[in-house]
């Protein structure tokens, strides 16, 4: 009986496991500020959850105190939504190619399978034997199979990058985004344009390995949507890591003296140390006034930005660096160009289709 499920009052109830009884009572009719009528009112369908003692808990209550579970819910739909989508995109690509050309979907991916040789079977048990538990000739065999399995995941993906290169694919699967009214309060030093249709907030920390490689992403996405995005730069760091709490009040007061890409750029490229002789090494190496940027590294005039940003973080549900938010919308860890790249292409057709729907609307904001 533990595998059968009962469901009632939005509950499910493992039979066996909870002695619930199967009837579940209705919720008694709700009552709201005077409002004497039984049952569904315009005043309360879909924003009252519950009214204890004529005390009203609304569904925009329960949710703010749920606010991070309840993201972590929608990110993760999306990903499984991705991931069906993607599988089911690539099946219907495949089943046109090889309708169209005749064959089966499995004979026009061993079609373009590269045959696994006897020199390439040899090569890989000579750099591998020490490590093989079984005879020779066994050893070969998986081995072979091995590299047969390999060759036929390339020769898919090969094959799915071709066919999907000359179809025409639109989706509008969209991540899931942060209020706008919460993105739109998050600032701190930035790169491009005020009103660039793209905003990209990334929170960050000096010592991530992870951050250090987005740097490139990064680069590139100012460089081929120059004039089009915002890159938004805030610090998240632990408040136990002293290191990291002084790098990043370090690129701060470098931004004091205007030079705050300049030293954010470097403290990458150099793997930056926590330390205040080093610090203030780097920003003499870059041409700041180095007694000028020591007495600011010195003092907590800057502390406060950082605590700023860590609370900026908890709020739009940062836990880990590096944290990305392109128009609101989230991404957690490191990112490859194209994950970029096919948001924003959605974004600014998005943006696109809104300036042809309401022409005026710019006009009328500014």
């Amino acid at each position: 009986m533990i595998g059968r499920f009962l469901w009632g009052g939005g509950f499910v109830v493992a039979a066996g496991l909870l002695s619930f009884p199967q009837e579940v009572p209705r919720t008694p009719p709700t009552k709201v500020a005077g409002n004497n009528t039984t049952g569904s009112s315009s005043s309360t369908v879909g924003t009252v959850a519950a009214v204890v003692d004529g005390k009203v808990i609304t569904f925009d209550e329960l949710d703010r105190a749920i606010a991070q579970q309840l993201q972590d819910l929608e990110e993760r739909r999306y990903r499984l939504r991705r991931a069906a989508l993607e599988q089911r995109i690539n099946q219907l690509l495949l089943e046109e190619a090889a309708k169209s050309k005749g064959i089966s979907i499995s004979s026009l991916i061993l079609s373009r399978m590269s045959a696994v040789s006897e020199s390439d079977v040899e090569a890989s048990y000579r750099r591998n034997e020490d490590r093989l538990p079984v005879a020779e000739y066994a050893a070969k065999e998986r081995i072979r199979e091995s590299l047969e399995k390999e060759a036929k995941q390339r020769a898919y993906r090969d094959t799915i990058r071709e066919i999907r290169s000359r179809a025409d694919i639109t989706v509008f699967l969209r991540r899931p985004a942060i209020a706008p009214a919460l993105f739109g309060a998050l600032t701190g030093p930035s790169l491009g344009p005020d009103k660039a249709p793209l905003r990209l907030v990334v929170f960050s920390d000096y010592q991530c390995g992870f951050c250090r490689k987005s740097q490139e992403t990064l680069k590139s996405l100012l460089s081929k949507y120059d004039g089009q995005i915002q890159l938004v730069h805030k610090v998240l760091v632990p408040k136990d890591n002293p290191e990291a709490v002084l790098i990043a009040k370090a690129a701060l007061c470098a931004g004091k003296q205007q030079a705050f890409w300049k030293y954010h750029h470097s403290l990458f490229a150099e793997s930056a140390v926590g330390s205040a002789q080093w610090l203030s090494g780097l920003a003499e190496r870059i041409g700041l006034d180095r007694m000028q940027f020591e007495s600011c590294l010195a003092s907590d005039e800057l502390q406060s930005v950082i605590d700023q940003d860590r609370k900026d973080a908890a709020r739009v549900g940062a836990q880990a660096t590096p944290f990305f938010l392109l128009n609101g919308q989230v991404f957690r860890g490191i990112q490859p160009l194209e994950e970029f790249d096919q948001a924003i292409n959605q974004l600014l057709r998005d943006n696109s289709h809104a300036r042809k729907i309401h022409p005026n609307k710019e006009q009328e904001g500014q």
